[in-house]
């Protein structure tokens, strides 16, 4: 393996312009000065290999990087910080900086992906000055074979950045695209709808929801671990990949006439009563808000909270299921307001702003792309694929008292659950995910 080499890809847009922030833009921006020197835990990393057949040359990559650059104003955007604050300024023109890696041998092509993730994963990225994109290319016989790449959150959230890689796979195959954003499909064009009188109306909206659900009860305290963290890590993760809770899932969620997140929802809410004797569960939902024509397939971070309460006294687990499906839509049309009303919200929820109201411990993020259930053999016994679930504990990115995300992996559902030590201990954390899996896997098989 050669050292790196250094290059420069131009890009060129339609306009340059400044915005203030959009709201989620300014939730993300938040959580990276809460994070401080350890902001960097918030990239968005990732690696590809290029297939077999296509022949992905320097030239074609570089071409192809100059035109999403080109397209996509999120990948052009610096943060700049005036006396009101930051505020995202779009540059027309520039370049992208970006390494080439030539391989002896493809063998060691996972090796080089594995130590470039690690190093993105680690480095911080400067707002101010720097896109919001780093790239790394692998190159073997004269071809372009992989590469990992890193997207600061405050360019895109995991479903930008899957719109963008489907964007990126059709133009290398010749596939048709779509026209070029206009400037309402754009971070800046979302941040001047916010600002318009539509825009208020639903931030009015959203602080109405949150302080309708906050004002008579407070919300779901976290439980005390008693032996609390010991000499080991304030944070763990534990993640349960599980075919049976995929299958329990869907099968589930097809009885119920609900998706597969509402599933998901409910049977945490019933397992959070058991563990925290509470008849009432709180959620912190991460959405990705892309419900209109300019916003689904916008490349940016469209990030934003929504929260929801459910009574789960004396419930069956299948009524608590469809309470949290109705709470969680109507949470997901409630969700979107600036930083500083939310703030001022807590404040008065609160004891003032040096304790406002404490909101968001229990937090829920699923990142699939499809919600819907997919198909399941009406006769199999799904307990018998609990042998099938593997139980890990990956390296802790972000660092929350609770919480749950949820991916695909192939066949398999991945659970992921990272949690603060004082209020739950290791054990504590596999009990609660094997207890999750198998709850799904037992109201599945009982044909609710």
């Amino acid at each position: 393996m050669t050292s790196p080499t250094v290059h420069q890809v131009p890009f060129r847009g339609r306009r340059e312009t400044e915005a203030p922030l959009t709201w989620g833009q300014q939730w993300i921006w938040a959580l990276l000065r809460n994070a401080g020197e350890e902001d960097n835990d918030y990239n968005i990393v990732g690696s590809f290999e290029v297939p077999q057949d296509l022949q992905l040359t320097q030239e074609l990559c570089e071409e192809t990087l100059s035109f999403f650059l080109s397209r996509h104003e999120s990948l052009r955007t610096v943060i700049a910080t005036g006396p009101d604050g930051p505020y995202q300024h779009v540059l027309r023109e520039g370049r992208l900086e970006y390494q080439l890696v030539a391989l002896d041998t493809a063998t060691r092509l996972p090796q080089a992906a594995a130590s470039w993730s690690a190093d993105f994963a680690a480095r911080r990225f400067d707002f101010a000055t720097e896109l919001p994109v780093r790239l790394v290319l692998f190159s073997f016989g004269g071809y372009v074979r992989a590469g990992v790449y890193v997207f600061s959150h405050l360019a895109v959230d995991w479903h930008g950045l899957h719109c963008l890689l489907d964007e990126i796979r059709c133009r290398l195959r010749g596939e048709p695209l779509g026209p070029d954003p206009d400037d309402e499909a754009t971070p800046a064009g979302l941040a001047a709808w916010q600002a318009s009188p539509a825009g208020r109306i639903r931030h009015a909206r959203t602080l109405a929801h949150l302080e309708n659900l906050y004002r008579e009860q407070p919300p779901l305290p976290l439980p005390d671990d008693p032996d609390g963290p010991g000499d080991g890590p304030l944070h763990l993760q534990a993640r349960l990949t599980s075919p049976a809770a995929q299958a329990g899932a869907s099968r589930l969620a097809t009885a119920l006439g609900v998706t597969t997140s509402a599933v998901l929802h409910g049977t945490l809410a019933v397992l959070l009563r058991e563990l925290t004797g509470r008849d009432r569960v709180d959620f912190q939902l991460t959405s990705s808000q892309r419900f209109t024509r300019t916003t689904r397939t916008m490349v940016a971070t469209l990030v934003l909270e929504g929260y929801f309460c459910v009574d789960v006294a004396d419930a069956r687990p299948e009524d608590v299921i469809r309470r949290c499906w109705s709470s969680a839509v109507t949470a997901h049309h409630n969700a979107g307001c600036d930083m500083a009303g939310f703030d001022e919200l807590l404040a008065r929820l609160g004891n003032g702003p040096d304790q406002p109201l404490r909101v968001g411990d229990y937090c829920f993020n699923d990142k699939r792309m499809d919600l819907d259930p997919g198909p399941v053999d009406p006769a199999a016994h799904l307990a018998d694929l609990l042998r099938h679930s593997e139980l890990t504990w990956p390296q802790v990115t972000e660092k929350e008292p609770f919480y749950v995300v949820v991916d695909n992996d192939g066949d398999a559902l991945e659970i992921s659950l990272t949690f603060d030590t004082r209020h739950l201990s290791a054990a504590g954390a596999e009990k609660f995910l094997r207890g999750l899996e198998l709850l799904i896997v037992q109201l599945a098989d009982d044909g609710v």
